[in-house]
């Protein structure tokens, strides 16, 4: 049986947050709420944007954060004290990475995705 986009809206707004931090970041918070109460929209994904300072891996070039250990992690701004108390329990080469705002949203039809894109109204407060 195909699933409908109800049934994926409320799986995926009532499945547990995986994220490392396990929450909306509070900066986009107000953000995602209100495309969540659309009733042809929500979101998959969000961060409001990081710095990530992990211990990176000497025998590959690949920078990759699964498996990795995150010496520091912030979504605002930080200080150079941050950062070095990071680097004090590195262990191998330390990454730094910044990561910019992201929103994952999934729409019910391409025409709702169009309109977020063109931010036209659709009779969604976020979309006027």
């Amino acid at each position: 049986m195909e699933e409908t986009f109800e049934q994926r809206k409320k799986y995926c707004l009532n499945k547990l947050d995986l994220s490392k931090k396990g929450s909306v970041d509070e900066d986009i918070q107000h953000v995602v709420y209100l495309i969540n109460s659309c009733k042809d929209l929500f979101t998959t994904s969000s961060c409001s944007g990081r710095i990530i300072l992990f211990d990176g891996f000497p025998n590959n070039s690949d920078v990759q954060k699964k498996g990795c250990v995150w010496l520091f992690v912030a979504h605002s701004k930080c200080t150079f004290d941050d950062l070095m108390s990071g680097l004090s329990r590195s262990t191998n080469d330390a990454v730094l990475k910044f990561e910019p705002f992201v929103l994952h949203v999934q729409c019910r039809r391409l025409e709702d995705a169009q309109l977020m894109v063109l931010q036209e109204s659709s009779g969604c407060p976020v979309l006027r």
